[in-house]
């Protein structure tokens, strides 16, 4: 017979997952649902389930996420995303490109595993614009991200 009658262990410690020089490890990517932009819903598998990503990709999908939604446009997440209206409301195209940069860097900045946003490169065709720039995740390699804005 044990000596206890409930059994005993160790509770995990719930502090940040960081590797041992500080950078932020793979699992701290946690798995999200893999979002498809053009059809609008989320991408099901042959038995009608949704397919999960998990790390860098998660991320890169919370990236596009972040840049394509109007910060306060849902009540359930109101300081999610960025502020693309007022940003475009602007009178030339320097204020335009300044205040996209300042509000896509701050809007993707709120995520601590993002480490930096730079080399944003604007360019308007008429009616439209294009907007490139470098996303850097911590302790993972950076990517590029194009967006189009039909104004």
């Amino acid at each position: 017979m044990a000596d206890q009658l409930y059994p005993v262990f160790e509770i995990p410690s719930m502090e940040d997952k960081e590797d041992t020089e500080g950078v932020y490890a793979e699992e701290y990517f946690w798995p999200g649902p893999l979002f498809d932009f053009t059809t609008g819903d989320f991408t099901r598998n042959g038995a009608n389930q949704v397919v999960m990503v998990e790390g860098y990709d998660e991320y890169m999908l919370w990236v596009m996420k972040c840049i394509r939604t109007q910060i306060g446009s849902c009540a359930a997440y109101p300081d999610f995303g960025i502020d693309l209206n007022g940003a475009i409301a602007e009178v030339s195209h320097e204020a335009v490109s300044s205040a996209l940069e300042k509000t896509i860097t701050e809007g993707l900045l709120a995520n601590p595993r993002t480490d930096r946003v730079r080399d944003f490169k604007l360019t308007f065709n008429g009616d439209e614009l294009t907007v490139y720039f470098i996303v850097e995740p911590k302790g993972l390699p950076a990517f590029d991200m194009t967006m189009t804005i039909v104004q």
